[in-house]
């Protein structure tokens, strides 16, 4: 009796359904992804391909490869780093002649993650520099650290286009 009940069972089990032809399973699609964006570093240049990653704020946009960029009155950017320690703050910028002649001496406050970093006053035209040293307890490893600018006055184009100072390069240096 247990092997007829047995052979019953075995035969009903053949006996299910199967597939006359083999079929293939449904294509696979990927899931569409964008792209991630380019990792920031510690510094950029105004000229490098990925500027606008490190990019926040109140920078005027410009054709690729352009070595400067005018700010507006805030302007503002992020970086990153491993290593917080014995860094500078470093910038190249210049007060533009005939901005200068307009606005008189312009006062630009460098602030790195809230903290006042240090406050210049400008009554002299072209090429500037700044180069400080960063406390490390003002920086965050591997974590945006956010470093801006605010310029006191604007120079207003006679088309009614306001504009603070040219940078060329901005970050964080040993």
């Amino acid at each position: 009796m247990r092997l007829l009940l047995f052979i019953s069972l075995l035969s009903s089990t053949l006996s299910c359904s199967r597939p006359t032809e083999s079929s293939a399973p449904p294509a696979q699609q990927q899931e569409a992804r964008a792209a991630d964006p380019p990792a920031v570093g510690r510094f950029v240049t105004m000229e490098d391909p990925i500027v606008k990653e490190y990019i926040v704020a109140d920078v005027v946009p410009a054709p690729p490869g352009s070595v400067w960029r005018w700010t507006l009155r805030n302007p503002t950017f992020r970086f990153r780093m491993k290593q917080v320690e014995n860094l500078r703050f470093h910038a190249d910028f210049t007060v533009q002649p005939t901005a200068l002649k307009a606005t008189g001496p312009v006062t630009i406050s460098w602030v790195i993650n809230d903290h006042l970093l240090a406050k210049e006053t400008h009554s002299a035209e072209g090429f500037k520099k700044i180069e400080k040293p960063v406390p490390a307890e003002w920086l965050r490893s591997d974590v945006e650290n956010i470093v801006s600018a605010e310029i006191d006055k604007l120079y207003t184009t006679p088309d009614g286009d306001k504009f603070g100072f040219i940078i060329s390069n901005i970050g964080f240096i040993d």
